[in-house]
């Protein structure tokens, strides 16, 4: 599962981290508190079409594709939404674990994802090429609210 490495430093914060890797509590309901903080977010990437930098539009040839060119009245692809044709994309399955959690997207559509979230060459003879655009992404206020939830978390164990 490709995923998003978030570095916090924080003296105060790695100590309580700490404790929790030590055993003295389980951090992994606090493993799904950040994945709720961070499957919100990256929903709301979609909504906005890119955050903090808006994707790049759809090119043309792409945007008047029929989206199903077997259908007899196949309507255009057309530019907005971008990446929502389906909306499996969009599905992004998070997992929380007793130390970590991790957020992915639908195992059936992990390859298209992973082209759209890094961009690169695809199609037949990868002569297209795709720019990023990144959907699994954390904001600065995303890490915020971690931090806050952690705090919270924090307090309600007593620590």
């Amino acid at each position: 599962m490709a995923g998003v490495t978030v570095k916090v430093e924080d003296k105060q914060f790695q100590r309580r981290i700490a404790a929790l890797k030590k055993g003295v509590v389980s951090p992994a309901p606090l493993m799904k508190i950040w994945g709720s903080i961070a499957l919100k977010s990256m929903r709301y990437n979609w909504e906005v079409e890119g955050r903090p930098k808006k994707w790049k539009t759809l090119s043309a040839v792409t945007a008047n594709m029929p989206i199903n060119p077997k259908a007899k009245n196949s309507r255009r692809r057309g530019y907005h939404p971008i990446l929502l044709v389906t909306g499996n994309l969009k599905n992004l399955t998070m997992r929380a674990e007793e130390r970590r959690m991790l957020i992915g997207a639908n195992p059936a559509t992990r390859d298209y994802a992973a082209i759209q979230q890094f961009g690169g060459m695809a199609g037949r003879g990868r002569k297209v090429k795709i720019p990023a655009r990144p959907f699994i992404v954390l904001q600065e206020e995303d890490k915020e609210d971690m931090r806050f939830a952690t705090q919270q978390f924090f307090v309600r164990i007593g620590s």
